[in-house]
């Protein structure tokens, strides 16, 4: 009777210790957090996170830089205004209406519009579109690797979430131990080194849990600042389960489908690069020829408002560089250098991209075979902690013994939240990579 009066009380107090737990939690995140959404957590980090509108603006320098390429084709307008006080020390004129003016007034304007610069007009406006097409193509990456980031700081906190259940699971069985440890000492099976050592395995359990709900804090505040919100602000906690996994087939089809077509936006961003720099290299290979302006000016000047004489002329002016030290020359060498960089840098991301998807669907087809079997290591690891525990009360086995298979059981419990976490990763890159202008549309709006 006095054995199970303290088996009741043992289950009394393991009871109660899961109880208390699960009120801090929840006092913990009713005070300090409330619950998002996947979704509603990626368009909270579009609607207000300072790394967006970072790449927002990236972006739009780059479209500055587009009109800046074509600002001289458009008509230029040139205003001089001048007033000087002149003097000398010539010897002065008999004649009075001969005499040296005071003051000078000038005012002048130009208007001047180049009509050809050896194939550099229609090159520049190509240009100009191909860096509005490069901004739009950076501003979607940009947001798809923050987008990245926080789906990724999302599913981290559901695994250190999955992960303190483990340990909270394995606190109680700690604690189970010990009243199974006392129970034994008491009716003489055991010695008081059972005792202890049962009491060591549940400090070291509590730390456990201590250092992984520090663990499940970090990796919060982690998601919370990819989100764009600061760490002292009313925490936002992930919303789910981290064993749903998205279909990952499908995904993987369509990469090798795009690899195909290399419509990958990695790919098309970098074709977009190796145009603008061979549309430069073009440009700059035109200053080799002359350039020809229409060409206008009218001009007033005097030394008085009330007696200007005025000139105009109208008319073409041809300008060749012909000799500036080399200087055209460097500039075309560099751009081509910058050309086949470029060529260079789109093979290059071609290879990395294959290489990519092809581990995402190496370690997909490894992740399921292993999930399959962690699942069964699961449900046996458990039944052996059971009977391990049975064979413990029972005084067959050592605690030693059994703290082998209470290690064994959440060991393999780790080991599937592993596998489910790393899924989850493979599913985040795999929608990082099959990003597009088409599906981006709406969160760059």
């Amino acid at each position: 009777m006095k054995k199970t009066s303290r088996q009741v009380q043992m289950k009394k107090k393991v009871f109660a210790i899961s109880i208390i737990f699960e009120a801090m939690m929840l006092i913990f995140y009713s005070i300090h957090a409330h619950a998002i959404t996947r979704q509603e957590a990626v368009q909270y980090a579009i609607d207000n996170a300072e790394s967006i509108r970072i790449v927002r603006q990236t972006a739009q320098q780059t479209r500055e830089i587009g009109r800046q390429s074509v600002a001289f084709l458009k008509p230029q307008v040139d205003l001089v205004g001048g007033y000087a006080r002149l003097g000398t020390n010539a010897p002065d004129i008999p004649i009075p209406e001969l005499e040296y003016p005071e003051k000078e007034i000038l005012a002048q304007a130009e208007l001047s519009q180049i009509l050809y610069a050896g194939g550099r007009i229609l090159r520049s406006l190509e240009l100009e579109k191909n860096l509005y097409k490069q901004a739009d193509q950076q501003e979607i990456s940009g947001i798809r690797d923050i987008v990245k980031d926080v789906k990724s700081t999302f599913d981290a906190v559901l695994f250190q979430r999955a992960a303190v259940d483990i340990l909270q699971d394995r606190l109680v069985q700690r604690q189970q131990e010990l009243e199974d440890a006392r129970d034994l000492w008491e009716a003489g099976v055991v010695i008081l080194l059972d005792v202890r050592q049962a009491q060591l395995n549940l400090n070291f359990a509590d730390d456990g849990l201590k250092e992984g709900e520090a663990s499940s804090m970090q990796a919060l505040i982690d998601f919370n600042v990819a989100m764009g919100r600061s760490g002292a602000e009313k925490l936002l906690v992930p919303e789910g389960m981290l064993d749903k996994i998205d279909n990952l087939d499908e995904m993987i089809f369509s990469l090798y489908e795009s690899m195909d077509k290399e419509d990958l936006l990695d790919i098309e961003l970098r074709k977009t690069e190796a145009e603008a720099a061979r549309l430069n290299h073009k440009i700059v290979r035109g200053e080799y020829y002359p350039e020809l302006r229409f060409l206008s000016t009218a001009t007033t000047q005097g030394d008085a408002r009330t007696d200007m004489d005025e000139y105009w002329s109208v008319g073409l002016q041809m300008r060749w560089n012909f000799l500036d030290g080399g200087l055209t020359r460097a500039r075309s060498a560099e751009s081509g250098a910058q050309l086949r960089s470029a060529l260079e840098n789109l093979e290059r991301t071609k290879k990395n991209l294959s290489g990519q998807v092809e581990k995402i669907a190496v370690n997909h087809e490894a992740l399921k075979q292993r999930k399959l079997l962690q699942l069964e290591a699961v449900k046996l690891a458990e039944e052996n902690y059971e009977d391990a525990r049975e064979q413990y009360r029972a005084g067959t086995i050592t605690l030693t013994e059994l703290g082998v298979f209470n290690l064994r059981f959440a060991e393999a419990r780790f080991r599937l939240i592993q596998i489910y976490f790393f899924q989850r990763l493979l599913v985040v890159e795999a929608e990082r990579l099959l990003e597009n202008e088409r599906n981006m549309t709406l969160l760059r709006q």
